[in-house]
């Protein structure tokens, strides 16, 4: 999930923030009529396709008010036999798009089972082709004042664009439950990761007749509060680290005192503590690029809070996959969707 969802929701009993980030707007203005199947033979990823879109209500509880387009990409089996049952992607974020994002990494991981079924690929409301609502990143986490008026901002720029209560991971999944009858698939298989896991076992839930088999990876059951739990596990990773580093030889020799450089490091005060928490979160997501902690650690202190250095060691960290700062825009369904959990109520009550 985005990186921001846990501190915006946490942040809510003090500003007052997730009922309105999490049910503001006004629905759209209105577009084709609900249930307007268009679809194209295309070519995708050098494999034949059919691409298209499916116009549902944006508020389906309802079934009145506006429209929204959901987009599809279909990569059409190429081997004999057929089978019926597709494997349905569950893009990450939550915001990826799985169009955009997943259609390229996504067929790499899954070539062989698309021999003999039909990949996937729809875009879930709020990314990409399906009314993709986006913000610029918020500012600073240590500044709560800038990153209120940041998604405040955001969130009023949608204005008569989407009615972000309708952006739900349960809305979600019965847009891809008729894009998947309007397609006439019956039983069919799911792939997700990360956030994607979550929209697929919420598929799941609704749809137990319809699920062959479900893959999930890098994901979380339902009923954990993961983002509760992610500090802790933060913690647990990067001790982890410092454990294994010294139970290394080459390791051990090259970084003899990696958890006084950290402790030294959170100390300084050049550094920006909620704001480097939050990037080692997200280095240490990954078994890869955990393995750059020790010498990340080291570099960064080296840099003893210069300007110039620091920017410089972005820069590298950038080429090798460690800069994990957003840079670009804030896919904006990650807040009601993160804000409608049960885990980030529990988090605003704490």
């Amino acid at each position: 999930m985005k990186r921001h969802i846990a501190l915006v929701c946490a942040l809510s009993s003090a500003i007052g923030l997730a009922v309105a980030a999490c049910g503001s707007g006004a629905p759209p203005t209105r577009r084709q009529p609900a249930g307007t199947l268009i679809v194209r033979s295309c070519t995708v990823e050098s494999v034949r396709a059919r691409c298209g879109t499916l116009t549902v209500y944006e508020d389906r509880l309802t079934g009145k008010g506006g429209t929204i387009p959901i987009r599809f990409v279909v990569l059409l089996a190429y081997g004999h036999p057929r089978l019926p049952d597709p494997i349905v992607d569950f893009a990450g974020g939550p915001g990826s798009s799985a169009v955009g994002d997943d259609v390229p990494g996504v067929t790499a991981e899954l070539t062989n089972l698309g021999v003999n079924r039909d990949l996937v690929f729809i875009d879930q409301r709020g990314t990409g082709g399906s009314n993709g609502l986006s913000c610029p990143p918020p500012p600073s986490l240590a500044n709560r004042a800038k990153l209120r008026a940041s998604i405040e901002s955001c969130l009023a720029s949608l204005h008569g664009t989407a009615a972000l209560q309708f952006y739900t991971s349960k809305r979600a999944a019965e847009d891809v439950a008729q894009v998947l009858t309007a397609l006439h698939y019956g039983t069919v298989n799911l792939f997700g990761a990360s956030y994607g896991a979550t929209a697929a076992q919420v598929f799941q839930r609704l749809y137990p007749a319809r699920v062959r088999t479900m893959t999930l990876l890098s994901g979380s059951l339902l009923d954990i509060p993961m983002l509760e739990r992610w500090p802790g596990d933060s913690q647990q990773a990067l001790d982890q680290v410092f454990t294994r580093c010294a139970s290394d030889p080459v390791c051990r020799v090259k970084f003899p005192y990696l958890a006084g450089d950290w402790a030294q490091l959170l100390a300084a005060k050049w550094v920006n503590q909620a704001e480097l928490g939050d990037e080692l979160h997200q280095v240490l997501m990954s078994a890869d690029t955990a393995a750059y902690v020790p010498l990340a650690i080291q570099s960064i202190l080296a840099t003893k809070g210069n300007k110039a250095a620091l920017e410089g060691l972005a820069h590298q960290m950038t080429n090798v996959g460690l800069n994990t700062g957003s840079g670009g825009s804030q896919a904006v369904i990650s807040y009601p969707i993160g804000c409608a959990k049960p885990w980030a109520t529990t988090a605003r009550r704490a």
